[in-house]
């Protein structure tokens, strides 16, 4: 309902997707017309969206993302992080300069997991020995981005924030 505001006030488009109908169904209700919900996968769904015209020939870009799916299972870190960079993979070529990109669940390191999943923290830093880097959904994704020294790190606590 944030974002749908958001667009209401200063003009855009906001989609969302989730695996879910009754999200879907619920937020339709209650959204304006410039927000449009779906139920697909989000890979899936943004590979879908970008080759879409007019979409894919008018080369419109995100100005922002927010990647929020896959849940975390503190026990098996890989797969919500594979799953993480597979959409950042999917929306590459619709990153332009200035698009900020949000990324949920992806603790800077233990402090941070100390204080937001305390429950976690044994997973976590077995996780940190065993690979050499913090997990998360957004953890594959960052090091890609820093590998390739694409745009910069806005935040970084429990969620990561990107400029690209």
């Amino acid at each position: 309902m944030l974002m749908d505001a958001y667009v209401n006030s200063f003009g855009g488009a906001f989609h969302s997707v989730d695996t879910r109908l009754e999200p879907m169904f619920q937020l339709r209700q209650t959204c304006t017309a410039r927000s449009t919900f779906h139920c697909d996968d989000s890979v899936a769904f943004l590979k879908k969206f970008l080759a879409q015209p007019p979409l894919a020939a008018s080369g419109r870009h995100f100005d922002l993302i927010y990647l929020d799916s896959w849940d975390v299972n503190w026990r098996d870190l890989l797969p919500s992080a594979l799953h993480g960079l597979h959409e950042f993979l999917s929306i590459l070529p619709a990153l332009k300069p200035g698009t900020l990109m949000l990324v949920d669940d992806t603790p800077k390191d233990a402090s941070v997991m100390a204080r937001i999943q305390p429950r976690q923290l044994k997973e976590f830093n077995d996780f940190v020995a065993t690979f050499g880097f913090a997990p998360g959904k957004g953890a594959l994704i960052k090091d890609y981005l820093v590998k390739h020294a694409l745009g910069r790190e806005i935040a970084h606590d429990y969620q990561l924030l990107w400029q690209f």
